[in-house]
């Protein structure tokens, strides 16, 4: 279990990283970034990449 709990929080860290680089520092409803899970920061870094994606796409187009 230990193993499995490293390799999590080993991921995290990894995401809150990528996170705070895309300018997230917290959540709307004010927890941190440490608070969330695995799943939560994942979903985050997705909807990050994707208004990225959107962002660049309409400065293309302007």
């Amino acid at each position: 279990m230990v193993i499995l709990y490293e390799a999590v929080e080993f991921r995290k860290n990894i995401i809150i990283d990528k996170l705070l680089k895309l300018g997230f520092t917290k959540m709307p409803d004010g927890r941190q970034l440490y608070e969330l899970s695995l799943t939560e920061l994942e979903g985050l870094v997705n909807e990050g990449i994707s208004l990225l994606e959107k962002n660049k796409k309409k400065k293309v187009r302007a």
